[in-house]
């Protein structure tokens, strides 16, 4: 009876050997590429010197943006349009007047929505320094 429970034992284990398939490991890649912009630091820096000047001489701009948010806001634009465009596309399509209005459309886009993320940034702030005093403070 040894032999025969032996048997059965390793008959037992070359089936569950044999039926258990071997797994590779998946891997899992990402296939999202990465943008890399192609415009130089100085492109860059005066493009975002030339919206600031273009937006700070309109008074209502002005008016609702201190100018430090007007920098971060103008520079929002041209790092999005850095991204999304390299430097002679953007030079060819939106740097002629009249500007194509489909262009023209990308831009406000743009600006629109780098306007949003600005606006939520500075009532960030504001929510921050407006903190309810202390009154131990007030002596």
């Amino acid at each position: 009876m040894k032999t025969i429970s032996k048997l059965f034992v390793i008959c037992v284990c070359f089936i569950m050997i044999g039926c258990v398939t071997k797994q590779t490991p998946v891997v899992v890649t990402d296939n999202v590429t990465e943008k890399i912009s192609t415009w130089t630091d100085d492109q860059r820096n005066y493009w975002v010197t030339l919206y600031f000047t273009r937006m700070s001489h309109d008074s209502a701009v002005r008016f609702k943006y201190p100018p430090e948010h007007l920098f971060n806001l103008c520079k929002c634009i041209v790092d999005v349009m850095s991204m999304d465009y390299d430097y002679e596309t953007f030079m060819n399509d939106f740097n002629k007047q009249p500007i194509d209005p489909l262009n023209a459309q990308i831009v406000y886009d743009v600006s629109f929505k780098c306007s949003m993320e600005e606006v939520q940034l500075m009532r960030m702030k504001m929510q921050m320094n407006e903190q309810e005093p202390n009154p131990k403070d007030a002596i």
